[in-house]
């Protein structure tokens, strides 16, 4: 059965039955859901169960998988958000992998001049001299620069201080409000935030599935 969002619009991206083994070895089987405009979900489970997998998938990194992965179009854009930084230059500074993206300093800089987010120094900096907490804020801020329709989170909020925690699910929730779908991966305690919807991953599929909260 299909577990979906409360929300009434065409789903932005649909997986049907999707299954992940590698190596011989299953990680899940039949996992289906919805991204749906202006909702934030939130994906927990144990590790190595196969969440960072399941993003790639979604995002089309990964494509050893069975199912169907289905954006509404093939206009969506999907931005994949890894604490790993992936997808940037390393050796260059955030401002220069923005300009890289936009063709545009001056769109680049709209993005970084929130200091609650990365200050003007670090934005500045070499990504390879910028903390794991930084990468995350940097490989955050590059995904904003797509303006994507459907954001994937992959724990990048767990080696943040409260503060930069609460200021990246802020900025999340207003792309959210603009009609952007947000898949956030974390395995920090968040009983407190809201969320539209909530998933667990397991092994053997998922369990309690989307459920208003």
């Amino acid at each position: 059965m299909r577990e979906s969002t409360a929300k009434n619009d065409p789903p932005l991206l649909a997986l049907t039955d999707v299954s992940v083994s590698v190596n011989g070895n299953k990680l899940f089987e039949n996992v289906s859901f919805d991204l749906r405009p202006g909702t934030f979900t939130l994906l927990q489970g144990s590790n190595g169960v196969g969440k960072t997998t399941l993003l790639r998938a979604m995002a089309g990194v990964h494509r050893s998988f069975r199912g169907t992965i289905a954006p509404l179009s093939s206009s969506i854009r999907i931005a994949l958000v890894s604490s790993a930084c992936s997808f940037m230059y390393e050796d260059l500074s955030l401002r220069e992998n923005l300009a890289i993206i936009t063709d545009s300093l001056s769109s680049s800089s709209s993005i970084s001049i929130d200091n609650d987010l990365l200050s003007h120094a670090l934005v500045a900096q070499p990504l390879n001299t910028l903390s794991s907490g930084e990468r995350s804020i940097a490989a955050f801020l590059r995904a904003l620069a797509v303006n994507p329709d459907v954001i994937l989170l992959d724990e990048i909020t767990s080696p943040l201080d409260e503060a930069r925690r609460g200021a990246v699910l802020a900025r999340t929730r207003m792309l959210v409000s603009k009609g952007c779908a947000a898949l956030l991966v974390s395995h920090d305690t968040l009983d407190n935030e809201k969320f539209d919807a909530r998933l667990t991953l397991q092994r053997s599929g998922t369990k309690e599935g989307f459920a208003s909260v």
